[in-house]
This record gives C-alpha cells, structure tokens and sequence, in this order.
C-alpha cells in the first residue's frame, strides 16, 4: 500500500495502461521522478502529481512518443525481420532489362507517359520529383521527367523489393520469371553437356 499522495509501481503500471517491462525502462531512465525503496515489492513510489503530468505528456508530447513509439511492442511492424539484401547482380540485371524495355521512350517522359508505362498515379510522380528523388522540370504547363533518374528509382533495391504500382509489379514479376527460366534452361545445358562428355569417355 502506497503513502499518502504516492503510488506503488504497480498501481503506475495501471493507471498508465503500460506494461511491467516499459514501467520498468521509464523508471531506470528517470522518464518519472520516483522513489526507489529497495524493497523486491513495491520498489517504485510515485507521487501523484508526477504520475498525472506523465500521463498528460505520454500522449501530447511528440518527441516523447516518438523516442517511446514501437520500444514495447511484440507487433510484427515494431520488429520486422530483417531484410535478405538483394545481390548488386540481379539489380543491375533488372536495371539493363527496364532499360531495354523503355528503350523507345524519350528521355524527357511526361507524367503522363510514366503513369501509362506503370499505373502509378501522378501524385506519387509529383512527390518523387519534389523529394529529389527524380528529376523533373515543366514546360508549358506540363512536367517531364529523365529517364535515366526514372529509370534509377525503377531498379533501386527498396522499388525492386516493395513496388508500390501494378505495372511496376508486372515489370519485377515478368524479370523474375525470366530469370528463373534462363537459369532453368542454363541448367539443363550443363546437365546436357555432363551426358555428352560422359558418353564420350566411355563412362
């Protein structure tokens, strides 16, 4: 039983809605001035007023959420399984095959003609542009995009891992297809050639 005008840790952990483990780290990192008694059970002691000004910034202060946000959650978006790096080899493989695909293209594309080649919408064109991310100018009232820098956000390694549009993912599948039927047919050229050589040493 808490003193007069304090809480124990676990009346905290309630009247925050938070779990043992996060009541834990916000007691270790003084994120609530505290009480430490030493004592195995009611270790923690709080007063009042401290435990309803966190309350209040847990949920107005931004930089609070943020530095908490994802720290205690066992959610699969919290703590995502880390990423197989795709081999340098197979990006440049995709690079030169968009680039034989968009090889009749102009190297000013309109954002129209991107959203054509690829079903993404303009919006997300116009936000890649204005990010840096492509390199876009506008003439006469209508924006045109490189290629090349169209063409180098095409083949990065997170649009090859998560495209966003229908026709990008219709690029990365019909790429994969590909791959796996030229290593499938490279396959059976080496097993065919193992049979040639055996029959001509006699084996």
């Amino acid at each position: 039983m808490a003193k007069e005008g304090y809480m124990t840790g676990n009346q905290l952990r309630q009247y925050l809605h938070i779990s043992t483990r996060k009541l834990k780290f916000l007691m270790d990192n003084d994120f609530i001035p505290h009480e430490n008694t030493g004592h195995p059970t009611h270790k923690y002691l709080v007063k009042i007023e401290d435990a309803e000004a966190f309350n209040q910034r847990q949920h107005t202060d931004r930089k609070l959420i943020a530095d908490l946000a994802g720290l205690f959650s066992s959610r699969l978006e919290h703590n995502p399984p880390p990423k197989i790096k795709i081999p340098e080899e197979t990006l440049n493989e995709y690079r030169k095959y968009i680039e034989d695909r968009f090889r009749a293209e102009p190297e000013a594309l309109s954002v129209t003609r991107i959203c054509e080649l690829t079903s993404m919408v303009g919006t997300t064109i116009h936000r890649l542009i204005e990010s840096g991310i492509l390199y876009g100018t506008t003439v006469q009232g209508k924006t045109y995009c490189s290629k090349s820098t169209f063409l180098d956000y095409l083949s990065s390694e997170d649009a090859f891992r998560n495209p966003t549009c229908e026709g990008c993912k219709e690029l990365v599948r019909t790429f994969k297809r590909r791959k796996s039927d030229d290593t499938y047919n490279e396959q059976r050229r080496e097993r065919r050639k193992l049979v040639r050589e055996k029959k001509s040493s006699g084996t």
